[in-house]
């Protein structure tokens, strides 16, 4: 779409309005999920003052969250437009700083959903490292979750006997890349030991009866399970059949 220059300069004049900067921040940030308006000079000149004015005038967390949702929208666009705008990491890594928890787990959601669905991060690098996304790790994994090929789901009785274990030092849930802290409780893999969230692993397992970082667990498969009931049943039959005749 064409970027209406009459509006962007009242909205950088809006940035300088204590009641209208988040107002300004928002309409912003809707514009910049446009790949052309994202191109387009007068608009970036626009978000580096936004960053120039959160920076010197209105620095609390309410106004960074606001910059936060704007600087993220860049940073995706140019993803998939394959457009680079170097200081868009610095201007989203700073207001991640600046932001709340929530904010942050929330970014972090967002960075996630764009890997699954094949989002061009590698751009981006400086905010994966700032929210401790490992992108390697989280792509690889993400590349076996809900795919129809590799190992078949564990059984639902290999699953339930994982054993939660209360964690001795802090550890990272490759699933999720969530931190997992000390003293909190984890799932672990019965024959390599990682460590994984409860919910994260058991989602895992429906899919695949593998570990998720190594691949090396093989734990017990629903058919695996059926079919040594079945030999269970076979031999007593036979065993019976066996009996009978020396009776």
């Amino acid at each position: 779409m064409s970027v209406d220059h009459v509006r962007l300069a009242q909205l950088r004049k809006n940035l300088s309005s204590k009641s209208a900067i988040i107002a300004a921040l928002g309409e912003l940030s809707e514009m910049a999920n446009d790949s052309e308006t994202i191109k387009d000079a007068a608009f970036v000149e626009v978000c580096h003052r936004a960053f120039t004015v959160l920076n010197t005038r209105f620095s609390a967390a309410v106004y960074w969250q606001a910059g936060l949702e704007l600087f993220l929208n860049m940073q995706f666009t140019c993803g998939r437009a394959d457009v680079t705008l170097p200081d868009c990491d610095e201007w989203a890594a700073r207001a991640l700083e600046e932001s709340d928890e929530e904010s942050k787990a929330k970014a972090k959601d967002r960075v996630r959903a764009a890997v699954r669905s094949g989002g061009g991060h590698q751009q981006q690098q400086q905010l994966l490292d700032l929210l401790g996304i490992n992108l390697d790790n989280l792509q690889a994994v993400m590349a076996d979750v809900g795919g129809d090929q590799g190992a078949p789901p564990a059984s639902r009785d290999a699953r339930n006997e994982l054993r939660m274990v209360t964690l001795e030092e802090d550890e990272l849930c490759v699933m999720c890349q969530e931190e997992m802290k000390q003293g909190s409780k984890a799932k672990k893999m019965p024959e390599c030991g990682h460590v994984f969230h409860d919910h994260c692993i058991m989602e895992w397992l429906e899919r695949h009866n593998t570990c998720p970082l190594c691949r090396n667990d093989d734990l017990q498969t629903e058919k695996k399970a059926f079919d040594d009931i079945a030999e269970k049943v076979r031999l007593s039959r036979k065993a019976e059949r066996t009996s009978g005749l020396y009776a």
